[in-house]
């Protein structure tokens, strides 16, 4: 199974826990791969927080982080959540991405965006 062309990525490092996690990326607008159509606009639709080897969590909300600016190449986004009780380690987060390209329809291109993190 390839490997779908990702515009944009969560940066993988150290995020503060808490009940607010602030969570960014570099963004990719010409894509990963040769041949890959460069977006037009992306929208961060949800984002999810996973730690289920320390603290059995997760969270997820919807956000509205609007990206159509190609000056700009990192985005970032705050996960609200319920709960402040995440333990400091591994935790794995996801960036779902509405993604717009010239002349497409664009209801149903989608990217995943996830990566490794630390919190701390």
């Amino acid at each position: 199974m390839p490997v779908a062309p990702v515009h944009g990525k969560v940066q993988q490092g150290t995020v503060i826990a808490g009940s607010e996690i602030v969570l960014s990326g570099p963004i990719f607008w010409a894509g990963t791969e040769a041949g890959v159509a460069t977006a037009l606009r992306m929208e961060v639709v949800a984002l999810f927080l996973a730690q289920p080897e320390a603290s059995s969590l997760v969270a997820s909300a919807p956000v509205s982080v609007k990206l159509d600016d190609h000056a700009v190449t990192t985005w970032n986004a705050t996960l609200r959540t319920d709960t402040d009780a995440w333990t400091p380690g591994r935790a794995v987060a996801t960036a779902v991405v509405h993604v717009t390209f010239e002349g497409d329809d664009p209801r149903f291109h989608y990217e995943l965006w996830a990566e490794g993190i630390e919190l701390e």
